[in-house]
């Protein structure tokens, strides 16, 4: 018999209690850890304690086969560690607290922590970081701050990190903090190149080249479960509702526990793309966190709110769903095997209302609450399939896998928990789904699946076509390097031109390298302009440095410690805030040479020289079509894909900076400018020219507040926004 629930590792990105996504802030740094408490600037210590301790880790694993067979790739510590007794701390010249400590245990793939106590005041921040600080995750900022105070830090891709906590002396009040486990992982689920990618059965087709399932599979994501010593994965649904909620169906046996869906991280876009499936999916998209709506353990169903709707460039759907009992066929299952990237399983027959054969996996089993797939005509399902969801031949769900036999070599007997039974069956709302999904109780039969942002979609746009093949290029005829990189003729930029209809707001952008990794000495940053036959107008830069992201409704923050591997993986990069293009706009990435730590993406490489060309490079500031490169000329296009949103007025964004109180946009602007603030309440708003001069006050209450810039001339100016006994200034450019 095989089980569908693979344990990961215990804690091995979020903590017991109510989980908040963890939030990582720009702008901060750690101190040089040469900087310490042996230096002449430092002004006091408090205590000598060893910086590093060692994890007792002794190689051996909980390899527990109970219910479902849990795949352990990781041991959990219960710890007692804080500033009070343990680590070392010492105060700066300007009065700065520093806290450090250390852990290590050879051989780790990574290192996870959790404070079961984090309440830490604004202006304080925590860095984690290895001994050469070429690898930073942070900072956590009182962002982070919840009510449940714990915070869990994502997996650390080292066997030796190091925890900093800075707190300046103006703050308002002390930090609270404490350590109450480590985890020492065998597997860096993120940055490691094999792992779960790619190890999932090869009978099952990759998501992306299946027809049809373009929505569905926007709507399934993975999950990781997490209880108090181990770590699993599952997989799960969005499902459509008649209030438009972010609700998630998946198998309950994956929340087998007290509060499991709290600690829950969701995976969404985890899928190959379609040019290539040797390459990795985008690990970017996470939320963390949800609601517990109702559950039933003897008919395997789930339902979950997530913690917030993802957003727009996540670009979800949510799932139709079907009562009905008859007329399903053909059934299509997209599910994460093994933790894998999307995966897809078809089947041309009705399914079978039919009793969970087994006892290993629900203790008690209510009569005909599952379908049965007797046979895959293509495809299987596997361990980490859990909670998938079964889609009749209007791709709308009708159940969710939990458990079978199927596999590639004998594709028989998978079991679906049947949606039509876990409607109704119960009368308590806990543990019925016609309470969540039909509210209003309307007894509708199905309902179609939707995308929650239909009006204003966001869309990946590409210039790779279906004839081209990507490569890895290097420049030849005598010069040494890669085209679009590092390379002997030292170009140290690079573009790709995009044409759209509209202008947009562009919120990130996938970037796919052959060759690179992550090296704070050696910094790519990723650039926007306007322009149309090269890059004209710069519009924004930001560090190439994705990160597994967690989104945070309140914050408009992502998380996620930073992937130290680029290659041959999808990597998406989100800006700050998004940014408005014109219809033509380019998308950059910048190299330095000193010291050389090689980067270069994937490009067209089959193109004739008079085809399409919309790659670009820049030779000694001048910007130039690679069909005019000196050594190597050529028609091609950078893997670089953007992820952009018509522009459309009623789009509302919102501050996600720990210290944004509001933010403008578009900035720089034109005619007006739009003032999005976190309060609500009356503010005075004032604007100052660049010398200082106050050009007018008025005071409001909307929210967002337009201004109007027309008559202003182009240059920088400063709007200062007061309320009660707070003033915050922002910089306002006009075009």
């Amino acid at each position: 018999m095989k089980q569908f629930l693979v344990v990961i590792l215990a804690f091995f990105s979020i903590g017991v209690g109510t989980s908040y996504a963890q939030i990582q802030s720009g702008g901060f740094s750690p101190l040089p850890f040469t900087y310490s408490n042996e230096q002449n600037t430092i002004v006091g210590k408090r205590n000598t304690q060893p910086l590093f301790y060692k994890i007792p880790y002794n190689g051996e694993q909980d390899n527990k086969e109970e219910k479902t067979s849990r795949f352990v790739v990781g041991k959990s510590f219960a710890v007692d560690y804080s500033p009070l007794n343990a680590g070392q701390q010492f105060t700066t010249e300007d009065g700065t607290t520093i806290w450090r400590i250390g852990f290590y245990s050879p051989n780790a793939a990574s290192i996870s922590v959790v404070f079961d106590e984090f309440e830490i005041p604004k202006g304080a921040s925590i860095f984690v970081y290895n001994p050469s600080q070429t690898n930073v995750a942070g900072a956590f900022t009182s962002i982070n701050n919840n009510s449940n105070k714990s915070l869990p830090i994502a997996p650390f891709p080292s066997d030796s990190i190091i925890i900093e906590y800075q707190q300046p002396a103006t703050v308002t009040f002390n930090g609270k903090l404490r350590i109450g486990r480590v985890t020492h992982n065998t597997i860096d689920f993120i940055n490691r190149s094999t792992g779960s990618f790619n190890s999932a059965e090869k009978c099952s087709p990759h998501a992306a080249f299946v027809e049809g399932v373009s929505n569905i599979k926007q709507a399934t994501c993975l999950l990781y479960v997490t209880d108090n010593s181990e770590s699993w994965l599952g997989s799960g649904v969005m499902i459509n509702n008649s209030e438009g909620k972010p609700y998630l169906l998946t198998a309950a046996h994956n929340y087998e526990g007290t509060n499991l869906e709290q600690t829950t991280i969701f995976y969404f876009n985890y899928e190959v793309p379609k040019v290539d499936s040797l390459i990795r999916g985008s690990q970017e998209f996470t939320l963390g966190g949800s609601v517990l709506k109702a559950k039933a353990y003897d008919i395997d169903f789930a339902l979950v709110e997530l913690n917030q709707m993802p957003p727009a460039d996540y670009r979800p759907y949510l799932a139709g769903w079907n009562r009905a009992s008859s007329d399903l066929a053909p059934m299509v299952c997209v599910q994460h095997p093994q933790g894998d990237v999307k995966r897809v399983s078809t089947d041309n027959d009705n399914p079978l209302a039919v009793t969970y054969p087994y006892n290993d996996l629900l203790e008690t089993k209510l009569a005909d609450a599952h379908w049965k797939i007797t046979r895959w005509e293509k495809g299987t399902t596997e361990p980490g399939s859990s909670g998938s969801g079964l889609f009749d031949n209007n791709y709308r769900i009708i159940g969710g896998l939990t458990g079978g036999n199927s596999t590639c070599n004998s594709p028989v007997e998978d079991y679906f928990f049947r949606l039509n039974k876990a409607w109704s069956y119960y009368s308590s709302e806990s543990k019925q789904l016609k309470r969540w999904l039909d509210p209003t109780n309307t007894n509708v039969m199905y309902m179609d699946g939707r995308n929650p942002y239909e009006a204003t979609p966001c869309i990946r746009y590409s210039n790779v076509q279906s004839a081209d093949v990507m490569g890895k290029v290097s420049v030849g005829n005598g010069k040494t390097g890669r085209l679009s990189g590092h390379n002997e003729l030292q170009y140290t930029e690079f573009a790709e031109k995009f044409v759209t209809d509209t202008n947009n707001y562009l919120y990130g952008v996938y970037i796919v390298p052959f060759i690179g990794k992550y090296n704070v000495n050696t910094p790519v940053n990723v650039h926007v302009y306007n322009g149309t036959s090269s890059p004209e107008t710069l519009l924004t830069t930001v560090l190439f440095n994705p990160k597994t992201l967690a989104y945070q409704a309140t914050s408009q923050t992502f998380s996620q410690t930073t992937k130290t591997q680029f290659l041959n993986r999808e990597n998406y990069v989100r800006f700050p805030n998004p940014v408005l293009v014109d219809e033509e706009f380019f998308v950059s990435y910048s190299i330095t040479y000193q010291p050389v730590d090689s980067f270069a993406v994937y490009m067209v490489n089959n193109r004739a020289i008079d085809a399409l060309n919309t790659a670009y490079y820049k030779d000694n500031g001048i910007w130039k079509s690679f069909t005019e490169h000196p050594y190597k000329p050529m028609a091609s296009s950078l893997w670089i894909e953007p992820v952009f949103q018509e522009a459309n007025e009623s789009l509302i964004f919102y501050p996600h900076d720990e210290d944004a109180n509001a933010i403008l946009f578009p900035n720089p602007c034109d005619s007006e400018i739009q003032v999005f603030r976190k309060e609500t309440n009356t503010a005075q708003f004032s604007l100052f020219s660049i010398q200082g001069t106050l050009l007018f006050t008025i005071s409001s209450i909307e929210n967002p507040l337009t201004i109007n810039t027309s008559g202003l001339q182009q240059g920088i100016y400063f709007l200062q926004i007061t309320r009660d006994d707070t003033s915050n200034t922002y910089k306002l450019i006009k075009k």
